[in-house]
């Protein structure tokens, strides 16, 4: 008759102890810990610094729109004056010839613009709306965070008149006050235009 061998249960090997005393899924469960109490900490460094950072950057940006828009404003004043001087129409002084347009184009975008301004045109009647795209000669967009200003101006200019000597006139302006009336003028932040530090000087066109 065959012998039978009793079943044993076999006991559980225990896990290896460190010579601190730990066990290794002691100390595994440890390391967890501390990477999950470091990763938090450098969230919120991270955070910290970009709270110190953003005021800064913001400031950054909006000087750079605004030397974008003195840049383009530049070119703009050129090919208007240009084309005033020129004066291919014909027409008299002391009427304006070409016209610098500080608007927005059909999507609602901030847009400058220089025309010619057709013979004969109404004193009433705005330059820088008409649709004749031969007297659109040059368009470019700027930041909505730029706007121009007379160097004492309170209000924001809309357009920027020159007659056949190049010279800057504002007697044909179809919205008081939004017309330039020197040849001095400022680049300004849109949201702080009391701010001296953050404006450009355009002058001696």
């Amino acid at each position: 008759m065959p012998s039978i061998i009793p079943f044993r249960q076999a006991k559980p090997t225990p896990y290896p102890k460190s010579s601190q005393g730990f066990t290794l899924m002691q100390g595994f469960t440890l390391m967890q810990g501390f990477m999950l109490i470091e990763l938090l900490v450098t969230i919120v460094l991270a955070g910290l610094l970009l709270l110190v950072a953003l005021p800064f950057t913001s400031e950054w940006v909006t000087r750079t729109d605004i030397e974008q828009m003195q840049s383009r404003l530049q070119q703009a004043i050129g090919i208007a004056k240009a084309r005033a001087m020129q004066n291919p129409k014909g027409i008299a002084q002391p009427l304006p010839v070409a016209v610098v347009c500080a608007g927005t184009d059909g999507l609602g975008k901030p847009e400058l613009t220089v025309r010619q301004i057709p013979k004969g045109l109404a004193a009433n009647v705005d330059p820088c709306t008409l649709a004749d795209p031969g007297d659109k000669l040059w368009a470019t967009h700027y930041s909505p965070k730029a706007q121009l200003r007379n160097i004492a101006g309170a209000q924001a200019l809309s357009y920027l008149f020159f007659d056949s000597r190049g010279t800057v006139v504002a007697s044909y302006c179809p919205q008081p006050n939004q017309c330039a009336t020197t040849n001095q003028l400022q680049v300004v932040d849109a949201k702080d235009p009391g701010n001296a530090n953050k404006a450009i000087i355009i002058a001696s066109f």
